[in-house]
């Protein structure tokens, strides 16, 4: 009878162990990108035939990060990588690696850059070409980064994703299903944000200039404290001052990458309560949202 149970137990123990497997070979497979909003948009359109792995760890900027000599490495069991293409740590995770460019995907291709003296980075001599097949650098070292914030930008970023995941896997109709379901949303919420800003303020104020496109396709002023990726000067911070004062402005934005004990003291002076913001949220349609109420004044802090 113990002999019975013992091999029982060892059946048992074996099935489990099986079953373990095959769990994890089932999402074995392997997609990276760059940025946790690309990830939540990804898992959106792959669903779990995937396991997405995220290359810039949570709470790390975008700008400034380095990425690790493991994280090149790990690049190789992906099955494609996609990324933003105008990020400087992306520049050099692609340019040292040895993935094919057939397999990592530049996902700024197709949208229209936003240049100027205001933006700038750590890393500013590093830039990024916008072909898809290209890791060499091209376009100018000002440009502003962030398309994912921004609805035409997200759009392109999905059909981009959906044009390499149709070509790598043609008989999957379900990406590109997904996509279009993901396109139709942003386009909704579109409509309904040109409608809410039609009664709201049209400055915005903002730390770090991180809304650039969205700004600009939905016709608001963005007022940055931030300049040049440096703290404000006095003669800067006096003309915001006098914005904030012609215009009434009350809320301040500020990314939770910078720390309030650099961020308070300039909201302080400004007069402006600060209100927090995650433009690297993995639910960026649904930050986008948030966004947007705060902006037009329907919001709890």
């Amino acid at each position: 009878m113990k002999r019975y149970f013992i091999t029982l137990i060892v059946a048992i123990c074996a099935v489990c162990i099986t079953s373990c497997n095959d769990g994890q070979n089932a999402n074995s497979k392997i997609i990276t990108v760059s940025i946790e909003p690309l990830k939540g948009l990804m898992e959106e359109i792959v669903g779990e035939d995937f396991s997405v792995n995220t290359l810039l760890p949570v709470g790390s900027s975008p700008e400034s990060y380095s990425p690790t000599i493991g994280q090149i490495a790990r690049l190789e069991e992906s099955e494609m990588v996609f990324y933003v293409g105008t990020l400087p740590f992306e520049n050099e995770i692609i340019k040292q690696s040895n993935i094919e460019d057939s397999r990592s995907i530049n996902l700024s291709r197709g949208v229209e850059l936003i240049t100027g003296h205001e933006h700038h980075h750590a890393h500013s001599n590093e830039v990024c070409d916008h072909s898809h097949d290209s890791h060499k650098h091209g376009h100018a070292h000002s440009v502003d980064p962030h398309i994912w914030v921004s609805l035409d930008g997200l759009s392109t970023i999905v059909n981009n994703i959906d044009s390499a995941l149709m070509a790598a896997y043609p008989d999957s109709t379900k990406y590109h299903i997904n996509c279009q379901r993901l396109n139709a949303t942003i386009a909704a919420n579109k409509e309904r944000y040109q409608q809410m800003l039609i009664t709201a303020p049209k400055d915005v104020l903002i730390y770090h200039p991180a809304l650039g496109y969205l700004a600009k396709e939905l016709s608001f002023n963005q007022i940055s404290v931030e300049k040049e990726g440096k703290s404000p000067t006095p003669a800067s911070l006096s003309e915001v001052i006098n914005k904030v004062m012609a215009e009434g402005i009350e809320v301040m934005l500020y990314q939770k990458e910078y720390p309030l004990d650099v961020v308070q003291p300039i909201a302080d002076i400004l007069g402006v309560k600060l209100v927090e913001i995650n433009p690297l949220s993995e639910d960026i349609i649904g930050e986008i949202d948030r966004i947007m109420n705060i902006i037009s004044g329907n919001y709890e802090q």
